[in-house]
Parts: C-alpha cells; sequence; structure tokens
C-alpha cells in the first residue's frame, strides 16, 4: 500500500501549511501516547512530523506503546497527574476509562472553536466517543473484517461474481470446495478432513469465533447486549446468526473442522481457499504471496443486512491535575484537531486504516486504495463500544462460539453458559466502577 505515498505525503505537505492554527498561546510541548507500533508507527510519525512543521509554537513529542501496556498504567498515571497530553485510545476500554474518571470531556464549546463536527463522520464512530450524552474522544481511525478473495480460484470454479448474500456465498463456497479425490460436499465418499480446496475458513479463534460472529449476529438484527447493556448474545436473532455461521462447518461442510486462525491464514496465503474474512490489516501479509490473486470486498450478509465487526481509535484528553497549564490544554486540543482533519486521515488510510469520514473515502485519491472497494459499507460496520465493559462481554461471547463451532456444546447451550458469565463479569465490573 506504500506505492502512493510518496503522492499522498506530496498532497499533505501542501495543505498542512495553510490550516489554520487555534493555538495561538506560547510554544508548549506536549507528550503523546498512541499503540501503533507495526508498520502504522511510520505513518503516525509521518504526521506527527507535519504538525510539528506546521505549528512552530507547539512541539509534540510522541511515543509508540502496547495498548495494554498503556492501560495498566494510564490509571496511576492519572492520579499522579503524569497522564501524557493526548492519548490514542481503542474502542474496548474509552468508556471504562470514562467511567473511572481518567478521561477529560471536550466541551461543545471545544468542538465548536476546533471546527470539529459529529456529522463529518460515521455515525457509529461518533458514538463511540460520547457516553452519557458528553464527548470524550474524536475518532482518528478503525479497521474491520473484510472479505479477502482468491481471484484465480473464482475463475477455476467458474464463479462469476462476488457473492454478497448468504446463498450466493454458500452457493460459491460449495463451488470451490473439493477433496483430494475430487469429491464435492454431499457426495458419497467426501472427505472432510482431506480437503484439496475449500470456500471459506471458519476458524474457532478470534478472526472467527469473535470477529466474524460477531458480523453474524449483526446480520441478523441481533446484539451482544441489551440497551441496558447487559450481555444479550443469545437472543433468538443471535442463536439462528450463530447456527447459521456454524452450519458452513458442521452441516455444509466448505470450511475444514477445528481450523485455527493460523491455518486459515496459512491456507488461504497457499491459495487452498477461496474466502478469508478476517481484519484488513492481514492485506499486506496477503498481496505479496505467490499463489493468490487478492480481492477484497465486504462480507456477504449470511443475515438480512449487510455488516461486518470493527474496531477504531478515538484521541482523548486524559485528566490532568487542576493545576495543568491552559494553554497545554488548547494545544492538545489543537493537536487533536489537526490530526483529525480529512487531509491527515487521507493520508493515514496508507498505513491500512479505513476512512473515519464520508469525506475520505468519496475523496478521488482514495480510489486506488485496495480497500476502495468496500467504501460504499462503512457505514455497516458495527464496532461493540458505548459501555464501559465490552472486553467482558466480548470475551465470554468469544468462548462460547468457540464451543459451539468445535462442537463441545450446542449454539442455544453454548450462547447461554456465555451469556451467564458475561453477567457476573459485567456485576463485578458494575461495583468496581460504583455503576
Amino acid at each position: 500500500m506504500k506505492n502512493h505515498i510518496v503522492v499522498l505525503s506530496c498532497l499533505l505537505s501542501a495543505t498542512a501549511f495553510a490550516v489554520d492554527n487555534t493555538y495561538t498561546g506560547p510554544k508548549v510541548e506536549l507528550t503523546f501516547i498512541h499503540g501503533y507500533t507495526a508498520s502504522d508507527r511510520i505513518d503516525m510519525e509521518n504526521l506527527v512530523k507535519k504538525f510539528n512543521e506546521s505549528h512552530p509554537n507547539i512541539s509534540v513529542k510522541a511515543s509508540a506503546v502496547a495498548w495494554g501496556t498503556t492501560y495498566q498504567q494510564i490509571g496511576p498515571l492519572v492520579a499522579a497527574g503524569k497522564a501524557p497530553d493526548v492519548l490514542a485510545m481503542t474502542e474496548n476500554v474509552i468508556n471504562n476509562f470514562v467511567a473511572k474518571n481518567a478521561v477529560a470531556e471536550i466541551t461543545a464549546a471545544d468542538l465548536k472553536k476546533l471546527g470539529i463536527k459529529s456529522s463529518n463522520y460515521y455515525k457509529n464512530l461518533w458514538a463511540g466517543g460520547t457516553y452519557k450524552n458528553k464527548v470524550y474522544g474524536v475518532p482518528f481511525s478503525q479497521v474491520s473484517v473484510v472479505m479477502f478473495y482468491n481471484q484465480n480460484l473464482l475463475d477455476k470454479y467458474g464463479i462469476k461474481k462476488l457473492p454478497k448474500t448468504y446463498k450466493e456465498f454458500l452457493a460459491a463456497a460449495q463451488k470451490c470446495t473439493v477433496d483430494q479425490n475430487g469429491k464435492k460436499p454431499g457426495e458419497a465418499g467426501f472427505d472432510q478432513a482431506k480437503l484439496a480446496t475449500y470456500g471459506w475458513g471458519v476458524s474457532h479463534n478470534a478472526a472467527g469465533a469473535l470477529f466474524t460472529a460477531y458480523g453474524a449476529v449483526r446480520s441478523f438484527g441481533g446484539n451482544t447486549v441489551d440497551k441496558d447493556f447487559n450481555p444479550d448474545f443469545n437472543s433468538p436473532e443471535a442463536v439462528k446468526a450463530i447456527q447459521t455461521y456454524v452450519d458452513f462447518v458442521t452441516k455444509h461442510q466448505v470450511s475444514p473442522a477445528k481450523l485455527t486462525d493460523d491455518t486459515a491464514v496459512s491456507d488461504f496465503r497457499g491459495g487452498k481457499s477461496c474466502f478469508n474474512t478476517n481484519g484488513a490489516w492481514m492485506y499486506n501479509f496477503y498481496s505479496d504471496a505467490k499463489n493468490i490473486k487478492l480481492g477484497v470486498a465486504f462480507p456477504p450478509a449470511l443475515g438480512s443486512k449487510p455488516s461486518a465487526w470493527g474496531a477504531h481509535t478515538h484521541l482523548v484528553l486524559p485528566r490532568q491535575k487542576d493545576s495543568y497549564d491552559a494553554n497545554k490544554r488548547a494545544a492538545a486540543l489543537e493537536f487533536i484537531r489537526f490530526m483529525t482533519d480529512k487531509e491527515q486521515m487521507l493520508a493515514f488510510t496508507e498505513s491500512g486504516a479505513l476512512p473515519t469520514q464520508p469525506a475520505v473515502a468519496n475523496d478521488p485519491r482514495y480510489a486506488k486504495n485496495p480497500f476502495a472497494p468496500i467504501k460504499n459499507n462503512l457505514k455497516n460496520i458495527y464496532i461493540p463500544t458505548g459501555w464501559p465493559w465490552v472486553d467482558q462481554v466480548q470475551n465470554a461471547m468469544f468462548l462460547a462460539v468457540e464451543n459451539a463451532i468445535l462442537g463441545k456444546k450446542s449454539v442455544q447451550d453454548a450462547l447461554n453458559d456465555g451469556v451467564k458469565e458475561a453477567e457476573k463479569n459485567v456485576n463485578e465490573a458494575r461495583q468496581s466502577l460504583g455503576l
């Protein structure tokens, strides 16, 4: 994806200096901590460099720190009055830290001064940075599950159009599935344990049992929590969704049984499977594979509507001590404004991040991005966020779906047991947060 970074960087350089600086105070130094520690670290460093070049009265020192490490440290740092000035925070923890009073509100007056409007962002992303009708973060980046496909195998099996519905997807997956003796699912002697090629890798690890399964639940109109944020992933809609999902393995046999994420990835990269639903972050790993002709599409709708699991980050202001310099707060807000501006967001899509704003997705310069084919479905990305115990719910659902895929329990029993575990964990979270 780096082949046209030079073009975007030049465009960014041309526009960065034209942006109005909302900070007019004395020179200040800010600290910024983020978790972009992989190849996206370079993209982040480029943006910070351009900010510093265009803002002579603000110097930002950025540090890339693993997300988990940051979340262990941020509470004590806030309590000690030593928190960074700006922090990138992921969707699964932001509201937990808000509930712990570790993140400061970005007021309506702040947003107005900065020219930041909720209408500029996809609705689901903006909602992820709000809690009890107050804004605590501005969307910076997002990722989602996408459907990678191998055009070479689609051509081999005569699949002329990408599947968008359940019936189309199942039919395509069945065409792609052939055992080592040339038998197809449903034929006498078909051996699911010895597949030459197969349609879709349904894994029992995170890419399958959590990310893709969540998208299936949303496609059927279900959710992981109810309106009061209580675990609800055993609703009739969720049960139907997960049963449909598991059937691809157990009933239709278009995926190997007991498939792991690692094997699913290896098989797809090796040209053995037609479809692989995984995070957009896998693109660079697949794009240089010699055995496939890679394509990207939005996952087919297993239920009534297209949907995919997503995740995002927000830029937030950690809570500071009462004597915190007002100039530093104003400068930190200017940094957030600059970093979430359309031009910076367009440049950051080079890292593999998806657009957070329709204006970025619809920009002619984005058309060459390998994820441009899914731009019309960005509004159909569903992100489990908005409550303080996202991980407690997600982790329980993950184990429940894994048990169903592996045949350890029926779908209904697995989800019922998962909800019981989630309820226990959520109750503990409520008590610890005083909610």
